[in-house]
């Protein structure tokens, strides 16, 4: 059968059938959007897609959304609150009956880059901070109220031009940016009954969010494990903290809908654990921070799993067309026989890549991704 939708396209990869042409689906967020067409929501990411002529997928920002009523003494807000130098400084505070936590978040600090961002002031700063989030978090899920409006509204938008996907982080990575990479491995050693209760506890978001995707109109869901890659935790340390929400996850997903692993940086060694649990896909299968070839991956797993991404992103920006060209190549030579792969990039395009470049993908892909 040939499908002519991208939105049939992108589904039917994950199911692993054959369609007429290998999706492209580059990883376009919020840089790359403002850089392209000087906005950085869902629509701009979706306007870039358009211009490039690629497959719309992988939003951030759609969904899960939520609307929180808080009680008096609570409140969870971010505002502005300078401008040294030209930059722009955020202050997050989250409010409780029994202390604040503050975070400080600097974008506009890089001219050719300017909404990316770098938290200097993470929210939980000692090990006694954790006690005001757990209060927190089982704050929110009382008050939480699910806000299908903006998916919606994009889902018509899209139409068949594509898929609109939710996307969350997994317990590990959210905790981890409430407290940073290097502390927040220590505390695991220095107090590992006491993160077992705080990622417990984020778990029931994490449920909760789910809960949400299923009750939505989106059909896929991404779920960002990317501080979890071996790059800087060991496999015995995945197991232990981030395989059981991951089972836990993909358990949890209705009938007709699908998730997707995102995992960045070194894999090769997580790729069994993974495949345990049985996710629809596993993207993006990085190939410049990474250690597991998307050759390597198509033969050990192209019966059992959707494969995407592994496109060079630097080659996006710094590559020509030739260059361009012969990566693109690569991928569908690494990827495309037997369906169930998706070309996308092997991380999120750079604010500076090339047009021209990611269009070669497209082109690349409509002249010789069929699948075989």
């Amino acid at each position: 059968m040939i499908f002519i939708t991208s939105k049939e396209r992108i589904i039917s990869a994950i199911r692993k059938e054959k369609v007429d042409r290998l999706p492209v689906c580059p990883e376009i967020e919020a840089r790359f959007a403002n850089y392209l067409v000087g906005r950085c929501d869902w629509k701009g990411v979706y306007e870039c897609h358009q211009i490039i002529g690629s497959d719309t997928f992988q939003f951030q920002g759609v969904g899960p959304e939520f609307c929180l009523r808080w009680d008096p003494g609570w409140k969870d807000e971010t505002k502005i609150i300078g401008y040294p130098g030209g930059r722009v400084v955020r202050e997050r505070k989250i409010q409780t009956p029994e202390g604040s936590l503050k975070a400080k978040i600097v974008s506009n600090y890089l001219s050719s880059d300017p909404v990316v961002s770098k938290t200097i002031e993470y929210p939980i700063k000692r090990v006694e901070d954790y006690e005001l989030y757990l209060n927190y978090l089982e704050q929110w899920l009382k008050v939480a109220v699910v806000d299908d409006s903006e998916v919606g509204e994009a889902i018509e938008v899209v139409k068949d031009k594509g898929v609109v996907s939710f996307w969350i982080t997994d317990a590990f990575y959210t905790v981890g940016q409430m407290r940073g990479m290097s502390q927040y491995l220590l505390d695991f050693h220095d107090a590992p009954e006491l993160m077992g209760t705080v990622l417990n506890t984020v778990q029931k978001v994490k449920d909760f969010e789910i809960r949400a995707f299923n009750e939505s109109p989106a059909e896929v869901l991404i779920y960002d494990c990317c501080w979890a890659s071996t790059s800087i935790v060991s496999p015995s340390f995945f197991k232990e903290w981030v395989l059981p929400g991951l089972k836990r996850a993909v358990k949890n997903i209705v009938k007709n809908k699908y998730l997707g692993v995102f995992l960045s940086g070194k894999i090769k060694d997580l790729m069994p654990l993974i495949m345990e649990v049985k996710p629809h896909f596993v993207t993006p299968f990085d190939n410049v921070n990474g250690d597991y070839s998307l050759k390597d991956a198509k033969k050990e797993y192209r019966e059992q799993i959707c494969i995407m991404g592994n496109f060079n992103p630097v080659i996006l920006a710094r590559g020509n067309r030739t260059e361009a060209e012969k990566e693109a190549y690569r991928c569908l030579e690494e990827g495309a026989k037997g369906g169930g792969y998706i070309l996308g990039t092997s991380d999120e395009v750079p604010a500076d890549a090339k047009l021209e470049n990611l269009k070669i993908m497209v082109e690349i892909a409509e002249r010789y991704g069929k699948y075989s």
